[in-house]
């Protein structure tokens, strides 16, 4: 742990002269540097794999490793966080497909989440930051409006908005591995023992738990415009698709309806942000009818010349 503490102060000082220095200094630049060199010693170098028979001990390192990430992630700016390409390597730590090993993978579902809720986080920060257009914004980048301007979309908005996509895509593309094996372990077993096609789709189960983990975070579950952004990304998902509808989840509904709760609970999520969105967009409304008709009476008290003669009776 003492280490950890020195990383932190270091963390701290890197922050604060980042802060100072001009975007475009030396001092800038320099400080970036030492955060890059940092990072690259922490990381691994080599992609890792698990298999079934990998004990407990090398587990832990793969869950050092994603919490060292994590803790990057969420102590430094934003800027170093695109300088040195954090969530690339998040994605680059596990060799997933080839890792037969489930508790591998939960541990990268498991470290995803964490990733994912700081980036939805940073994002919500940067939406709030727009103000009374954030809805807008929100529709252009939901339409991939490339022609909207820096003005309309801020730079950190856009930032953190692909990075969120990329988040929810690593995430589909891990998952879709796991139910194409699920699919093929379900006909395999056809008769047989099921406990491996079982524990796959246990897998499938636990990473859409994480993602409903992410949506009802209590940093994020109250901002609407970043519960849209998270939900439409994750049902554009291939995998999600093919676990609402697959053929396999027709054969086996007693280990597909954890699942379906899963995505009930998703589809919650994005009917509970398109609700409020719809008595935000109401209770809009209802303040700007009540406003012009505040000025259509003050006017009309200015047209009678005010005074004891035009007074209203309101009984």
């Amino acid at each position: 742990m003492l280490w950890l503490k020195a990383l932190d102060r270091s963390l701290g000082e890197w922050v604060a002269q980042l802060r100072v220095a001009p975007a475009a200094s030396k001092e800038h630049r320099r400080t970036l540097r030492d955060v890059r060199s940092t990072v690259s010693k922490l990381l691994p170098t080599v992609i890792l794999t698990f298999d079934s028979s990998t004990v407990g001990s090398h587990l832990s390192t793969l869950a050092n490793y994603y919490s060292v990430f994590i803790f990057f992630l969420h102590a430094i700016p934003s800027d170093v966080v695109r300088s040195v390409r954090l969530y690339t390597q998040l994605q680059s730590m596990l060799r997933f497909k080839e890792s037969s090993n489930q508790t591998a993978r939960r541990v990268y579902f498991e470290a995803w989440s964490a990733a994912a809720t700081i980036i939805a986080l940073n994002l919500r920060r940067a939406l709030e930051g727009c103000g009374s257009s954030a809805t807008r914004v929100v529709e252009l980048l939901v339409e991939c409006d490339t022609t909207a301007t820096d003005a309309v979309i801020p730079a950190d908005v856009k930032d953190y908005y692909s990075a969120l996509k990329m988040a929810i895509g690593g995430w589909s593309e891990s998952l879709n591995v796991v139910v194409f094996e699920c699919a093929a372990s379900s006909q395999q077993a056809v008769g047989g023992d099921m406990a491996p096609a079982a524990a796959l789709w246990g897998l499938a189960d636990y990473a859409m738990m994480y993602l409903t983990r992410v949506l009802t975070s209590a940093a994020i579950a109250e901002h609407t415009p970043t519960v849209l952004l998270l939900v439409l990304a994750a049902l554009k998902s291939p995998s999600v698709l093919r676990l609402a509808t697959g053929s396999e989840a027709i054969a086996h509904p007693s280990m597909h309806i954890p699942l379906l709760k899963r995505l009930m609970a998703v589809l919650g999520a994005w009917q509970r942000a398109v609700t409020a969105t719809e008595q935000t967009d109401t209770r809009a409304s209802v303040v700007d009818s009540a406003f012009n008709g505040g000025e259509t009476a003050v006017a009309a008290i200015d047209n009678n010349g005010g005074g004891e003669d035009s007074q209203m009776d309101f009984a």
